[in-house]
C-alpha cells in the first residue's frame, strides 16, 4: 500500500521550507550526541587505565623475572665459553 502511494506521489514536487529555528535545535541535538560520545570514550579510557594499573604489578614482576633469566643464561654461556 505504501509503495503505491509513494509511486503516485513521485511526480509531485517536494515541499521543503527553510526554518531557521530548526538549525539551532539541530545543533543542540548534535552537541548532545557529541558530548555523549565523549563521555562514553572517557569511561572506556578510565576502565582501561584502571585495568592496566590492576594488572601492572604482575606484568612488571614477570618482565623482571624474564630479564633475570636471560642475564643468568648469558652468564652461564660466558662461563661455558671461558671453560672451553
Amino acid at each position: 500500500m505504501n509503495l503505491i502511494m509513494l509511486a503516485a506521489s513521485a511526480g509531485q514536487a517536494m515541499d521543503i521550507e527553510f526554518k531557521p529555528h530548526n538549525i539551532t535545535e539541530s545543533l543542540v541535538l548534535m552537541l548532545m550526541g557529541m558530548v555523549g560520545i565523549f563521555v562514553v570514550m572517557a569511561v572506556i579510557l578510565g576502565l582501561i587505565v584502571i585495568l592496566n594499573k590492576a594488572t601492572d604489578e604482575k606484568k612488571a614482576q614477570a618482565r623482571k623475572e624474564k630479564r633475570q633469566a636471560k642475564k643468568a643464561a648469558k652468564a652461564q654461556l660466558k662461563d661455558n665459553m671461558r671453560s672451553i
